[in-house]
């Protein structure tokens, strides 16, 4: 198996998760596809809210906002140990596209190998 997790958020619509706000809704749906096309199982999903774990009993407006705006963090996991994470950016004041994905942040791994002879950054 080498499909990764499919995440998708959307407003008014449930989901796996859901996230209550004042006077709507965003819906988090975590699906999985095997090579063959069949369905495939998620053995770890994660949401974070600025930060901090989702709560299914916390409105939206219960977690620290950053400039009005929350930063939607969700990460799953397939049982092949294939992983997507995808970062939202959510802003109800906005007019048009309250909520758009970002970039995830890259970085740098360096793994010293051979007793720091031999580093390799991945």
């Amino acid at each position: 198996d080498n499909k990764k997790p499919d995440i998708k958020i959307e407003p008014e619509v449930q989901g796996d998760y859901t996230i209550e706000t004042v006077d709507s809704m965003l819906g988090i749906s975590i699906t999985d596809k095997v090579d063959n096309g069949d369905n495939g199982s998620i053995m770890l999903k994660e949401v974070f809210v600025n930060g901090e774990p989702f709560e299914t009993d916390k409105k939206l407006e219960d977690y620290t906002s950053n400039d009005g705006k929350y930063t939607i963090y969700v990460r799953a996991v397939d049982y092949a140990y294939n992983a997507s994470v995808k970062t939202y950016i959510y802003d109800p004041n906005a007019t048009e596209n309250k909520i758009e994905e970002v970039a995830n942040e890259e970085f740098t791994v360096t793994v010293d190998r051979d007793n720091g002879d031999r580093p390799e950054e991945f």
